[in-house]
């Protein structure tokens, strides 16, 4: 039992990790895609230097962790489905989202794009889905070639066994 707790540990460690990476580059990115690549040729009164973006980082990424912990989006990650991580990551980027922009306009040093703050959402959003693809397509690789199974014999009637590895699997 000891080798399976380490073993997913490692594999939510890796997550966590990588949603670090996806929401300080999706954050850090909004500003770069608003303001140097102007997608949509949306004039802005005010130019927002790059710092206002990059100095809330760390307590975005601590607000949106405690999110992320908090939506049970860490809770077996490993065994749900592709389509249930989507919905719960869009659900806790959501609520990240507005929450930051809630802080935004209460803290108003600056005023934020509220298309940089799209950006940050949406890149967000994708970033970490493909980290949950990623980590996920890794454990399925770890687990054909042998990594982490456990060999039993099962002893008892035809029946009884043939049972069990049916409810089993």
């Amino acid at each position: 039992m000891k080798s399976k707790i380490s073993k997913t540990l490692i594999f939510l460690v890796l997550l966590v990790l990588l949603d670090i990476i996806s929401i300080a580059f999706g954050n850090i990115s909004s500003w770069w895609l608003r303001f140097h690549f102007n997608i949509f040729s949306i004039k802005y009164n005010e130019f927002i230097p790059f710092n206002a973006y990059v100095e809330p980082v760390p307590y975005i990424v601590l607000i949106w962790l405690s999110i992320l912990a908090l939506t049970n989006v860490y809770r077996d990650f490993l065994t749900k489905s592709i389509s249930s991580q989507f919905y719960e990551v869009l659900r806790a980027v959501t609520i990240g989202t507005v929450l930051n922009a809630a802080l935004t306009f209460a803290w108003r040093k600056y005023s934020y794009s509220r298309l940089a703050i799209l950006y940050a959402w949406s890149f967000t959003a994708l970033l970490m889905f493909f980290s949950r693809l990623f980590v996920k397509a890794i454990w399925e690789l770890w687990i054909k070639s042998g990594f982490g199974l456990t060999r039993i014999i099962l002893a008892g009637s035809p029946d009884k066994t043939s049972h069990f590895i049916r409810n089993f699997n």
